[in-house]
């Protein structure tokens, strides 16, 4: 699965622009990346810790706090296996000396 992100929590390591590919079925481990649905919008942070539920407690790099409510396992779509800076690289190379701009 893959989704494009638009926001910036997880700057340095995912801008606003890439391309996220998630693995549905993979069980969310420490420190790696995962796509989970909150109030039915794609959210992409890092997990902080699972609880022993199952629940997982995430952030974004760029926060300065751990996300106050717990995902639940169900909400969990998948973790993040490839960062693709797809749309950021096409916008680099529009606005390369000698092309037009559109304003």
């Amino acid at each position: 699965m893959v989704a494009v992100v638009t926001g910036g929590s997880m700057e340095p390591a995912i801008l606003a622009g890439d391309v996220v590919v998630y693995r549905r079925g993979l069980v969310p481990h420490r420190d790696e990346a995962v796509v989970f649905e909150d109030d039915r919008t794609l959210v992409v942070h890092r997990v902080v810790r699972v609880d022993e539920c199952g629940g997982v407690v995430t952030k974004g790099d760029a926060n300065a706090c751990a996300d106050a409510e717990v995902v639940r396992s169900d909400d969990v779509r998948g973790a993040v296996v490839a960062v693709l800076p797809t749309w950021r690289l096409l916008a680099r190379v529009s606005r390369a000396p000698g092309r037009p701009q559109l304003r």
